[in-house]
């Protein structure tokens, strides 16, 4: 995590608009105002005044707080619109 705040220090963005996915067990994701929609294959996000759309299978919502979420599952896709 230290890297990733080093990268995003240099080049001026900010760690509490960063989402990370490790393939077949999930994703982090980080400045999560609220959840706009929820399937097993599909979860909507919103976040950095964007919309988030996590495609993939057997999707769950874990922890939710303070801005931070966690969903376990085989994340294939992030979309940022």
């Amino acid at each position: 995590m230290k890297l990733l705040q080093q990268i995003l220090t240099e080049k001026g963005g900010e760690l509490n608009r960063s989402f990370t996915v490790v393939l077949g067990f999930g994703g982090y994701f980080k400045g999560v105002k609220s959840i706009l929609d929820y399937t097993k294959d599909k979860v909507v996000l919103y976040a950095y005044n964007k919309k988030l759309t996590v495609l993939g299978s057997n999707l769950q919502l874990g922890e939710f707080f303070q801005g931070d979420l966690f969903v376990s599952g085989d994340i294939l896709v992030v979309q940022v619109e």
